[in-house]
């Protein structure tokens, strides 16, 4: 509708400026013919002698040529000048300014013309949609101004791929669109998605730095999608955010049962926009706790979503689309504050101060002003800030590495602890591992599991944590949900545990309600906590049992 307005607009500034020039050039004809008269009136009454009045009228129209040639010049020049800013001002209504591709309005009227046009009826064709991964992370690291020259270069390879340009648009920063029409539409669309693939995948240089591009793309088939260019691009955009939860460098063609499941992971962030404004979001608190003590060391912060139609959504359901739709920038930002802000609870309540660890997602690690957001978060709530662990995931800290050793480096001189989650699930380099900072190793609960039958995972479990005692780093066990694993992770070397053996996520008043309460309960088999949090017995037995 922008579109439109702006291409409404502009024709009417065209046929206002049309109109105007007409009118000037006859003002400029009754100025000169009034001109001419007064000059003849005025000739004639001064020059009696008829020897001179022939010079006068010779000289009067050598001046009357004169001044209509330069009139004449004059309003040709304006009329050249006016039609090249009216070219300029379609062009820049038609194109987008960064690619010089057609904009989404001009591209969907040209393809519907073309479908109208067409001589065959019904003649197969494909409209591709091509989506940048990651393209806020690459704007918010190297420039607004780097990205755009960056993205008139791709503009030029897709016109190259197209063999046209009258089909190929950017209808937002981060994705184009492609319509290839003829009997061989589909091959020719596969090869070209098959060869954007390939190449999206080669390292290019941004401000001297090493950059891996990724793709997403959708596909869809005209007239088995869609009759119209709009319904075609909105297929088209269904099967490429498809393709953008699978992972980068896919594609995916458009199908009934995808529409509906991206409409509903639509709706879902739809409310997950809302979420934080309606005080939907909470946080959860698990405790973590030293194995040779059985004490509470410290808790981690845990994110629920209590929906009001959909009950309590589970985070795997909503984080992925946060991370995808930018919300989890938002929503980690209110996370800190939160977890600073039960923490502040906690020592106020006159319990003894501990670590609260909360995860940090790529998009806040990647964010330039991240480090505020942190140290905003404890000076509102006058926290001491070693007694904050951010956690990374292993993949997060591997997708660029020497970004995380920068960070990472900035957030250890300020005092914080760092964490390194879900290890073993991801692959990281030896090299760069012993570089990071880290203060705690998270060995993933899928190791944990079947600890107790499974001899390779034992040996694995003993190697990651000597790997993290090499690092001076402590290990910490999750999923820890029997005596027995307890047992054996202590045996091990382990350091800490967390899992539903120790005790459920509850809310930070709960949690420290437990903690005040007389009636708290010691761990089976370790000695009495120095920092005791109750966990009902109910609970740890119920849980216990039905685990083992």
């Amino acid at each position: 509708m922008e579109t439109i307005s702006k291409d409404a607009s502009l024709s009417s500034g065209r046929s206002d400026r049309a109109r105007t020039l007409p009118r000037m050039a006859l003002g400029f004809a009754l100025l000169a013919g009034m001109v001419i008269a007064l000059s003849d009136a005025l000739i004639y009454s001064l020059a009696a002698d008829t020897e001179w009045l022939g010079w006068f009228l010779a000289l009067k129209g050598a001046c009357v040529a004169l001044l209509t040639g330069a009139a004449a010049l004059w309003f040709l020049r304006r009329n050249r000048l006016q039609q090249a800013k009216m070219r300029q001002e379609l062009y820049q209504a038609q194109h987008d300014p960064s690619t010089k591709l057609l904009s989404r309005y001009e591209w969907t009227r040209r393809v519907d013309v073309t479908l109208a046009q067409t001589r065959v009826p019904l003649e197969p064709a494909v409209v591709v949609s091509v989506s940048v991964d990651r393209y806020d992370y690459l704007v918010h690291r190297f420039g607004s101004g780097n990205m755009h020259q960056w993205l008139g270069v791709f503009g030029r390879y897709l016109r190259m791929l197209a063999k046209s340009e009258d089909h190929v648009g950017c209808v937002s920063p981060s994705v184009f669109v492609i319509y290839v029409h003829g009997s061989n539409s589909r091959a020719q669309a596969m090869a070209m998605v098959a060869r954007m693939l390939e190449n999206g995948k080669r390292t290019f240089m941004v401000q001297g730095e090493p950059v891996t591009l990724n793709l997403n793309i959708g596909l869809c088939a005209y007239p088995e999608d869609g009759a119209n260019a709009e319904d075609l691009l909105a297929r088209a955009n269904i099967a490429m955010r498809r393709s953008t939860s699978e992972g980068p460098d896919r594609s995916c063609w458009y199908k009934a049962e995808i529409a509906e499941q991206v409409i509903s992971r639509v709706n879902l962030e739809r409310d997950l926009e809302k979420a934080l404004e309606r005080r939907e979001l909470e946080l959860n608190f698990q405790p973590r706790v030293c194995l040779l003590t059985g004490a509470t060391c410290g808790v981690e912060a845990l994110l629920r979503w209590r929906h009001p139609r959909r009950g309590l959504v589970p985070p795997a359901a909503f984080i992925g689309v946060a991370e995808d739709s930018g919300l989890i920038i938002d929503i980690g930002k209110w996370v800190l504050a939160e977890s600073m802000t039960f923490l502040r609870q906690w020592i106020g309540a006159g319990l003894p101060a501990m670590t609260v660890s909360v995860n940090v997602s790529n998009a806040q690690f990647n964010k330039g002003d991240f480090l505020k957001d942190v140290g905003e978060a404890l000076g509102a709530n006058r926290i001491y800030a070693p007694l904050l662990e951010l956690e990374l995931t292993e993949s997060l800290a591997m997708s660029d590495p020497q970004l995380t050793m920068q960070v990472l480096r900035q957030v250890k001189q300020a005092g914080m602890r760092v964490a390194l989650d879900d290890f073993g699930t991801g692959y990281s380099s030896l090299s760069y591992l012993q570089r990071f900072p880290i203060d705690c190793l998270k060995v993933d609960r899928s190791f944990i599991a079947d600890l107790t039958e499974n001899r390779n995972s034992q040996e694995l479990i003993k190697t990651v944590i000597a790997l993290g005692h090499s690092l001076n780093a402590r290990v910490l066990a999750e999923g820890v949900e029997n005596r027995t694993q307890v047992r054996m992770l202590t045996d091990f070397g382990c350091d800490e545990g967390q899992g539903f053996y120790y005790g459920m996520p509850v809310a930070g008043e709960q949690l420290i309600a437990d903690a005040l309460d007389e009636r708290i309960v010691t761990i089976p088999g370790q000695a009495k906590p120095a920092l005791q949090t109750r966990i009902p017995v109910s609970v740890m037995q119920e849980t216990a049992d039905a685990r083992n």
